[in-house]
């Protein structure tokens, strides 16, 4: 029987497997970001919530059968006691029961690698019972329930968020980054190609004023005239040399005066 390899993942979820995480297909991102639909919505007591049945349905259908777990902590007992009925019950006892418990959903992408995990707590007493055992099963029943869906709210608006925003059924957050195209794990930007380095130009000096350019001028003239007499001092014999210092004569003003 010849068996077929399971479809690779995209290469952006590919990449996050490599990173030891899963991701979120852009279809599934699709579904989360919907309203609610209303026809799952039930009221009690004047408050809508996404009916148990329906929270589980639905985290089949986006994450598919076996991607998702739900871990409840033991159940912790907060109290339990007994009140008499009231009218034609007046001699009845009824049982009041009370729990509290953690409940965490965990998920995985189609491939089995872990997406998140979202814990829930909730605390809730059932509604009076004369058969004591019935008072802890519907307690332990509520509370496994709201602790669940108060996890999954997590997710958004498709699992309920919205309900909290005084009862709507619009979506509450319409949208998410992950749809973006650029700078998110779901369009891979690409490097921007790096530019050849441009050949540095030599800088120039800033212009000079009037009077530096004046300045300048001198100190050029001056310079030309130190080569004219070093080049001239070269020229002479030493005859010259000898001829010319015996013409000169030291003046009490520092100066050098020839004889006349």
């Amino acid at each position: 029987m010849n068996q077929t390899a399971p479809i690779a993942p995209p290469a952006d979820v590919a990449y996050a497997h490599k990173l030891g995480r899963g991701m979120l297909l852009d279809q599934q991102i699709e579904e989360l970001v919907k309203a609610i639909n209303p026809d799952y919505v039930e009221t009690k007591q004047r408050l809508t919530y996404l009916a148990q049945h329906q929270a589980r349905a639905e985290m089949n259908r986006i994450f598919g059968y076996g991607n998702w777990d739900v871990q409840a902590g033991d159940p912790t007992l907060i109290y339990e006691y007994t009140a008499k009925g009231s009218g034609q019950n007046a001699s009845k006892d009824y049982w009041f029961v009370a729990y509290r418990i953690r409940v965490v959903v965990e998920i995985r992408d189609l491939w089995g690698m872990p997406v998140a995990t979202y814990t829930g707590v909730h605390a809730e007493e059932n509604a009076p019972q004369p058969n004591r055992g019935e008072a802890h099963a519907l307690a332990l029943t509520s509370v496994d329930s709201y602790a669940i869906r108060r996890a999954l709210i997590n997710l958004g608006d498709r699992f309920g968020l919205g309900l909290y925003n005084g009862g709507s059924t619009l979506p509450h957050g319409q949208y998410t980054i992950q749809q973006a195209a650029f700078g998110t794990l779901r369009g891979w930007a690409q490097p921007a190609p790096q530019a050849a380095p441009q050949q540095q130009t030599p800088q120039q000096a800033p212009p000079q004023s009037p009077q530096m350019q004046n300045f300048s001028g001198v100190q050029q003239e001056l310079q030309a005239q130190r080569e004219d007499a070093r080049a001239n001092a070269q020229a002479l014999t030493p005859d010259m040399a000898e001829r010319m210092q015996a013409q000169m004569k030291h003046t009490p003003g520092g100066g050098a005066q020839p004889n006349g």
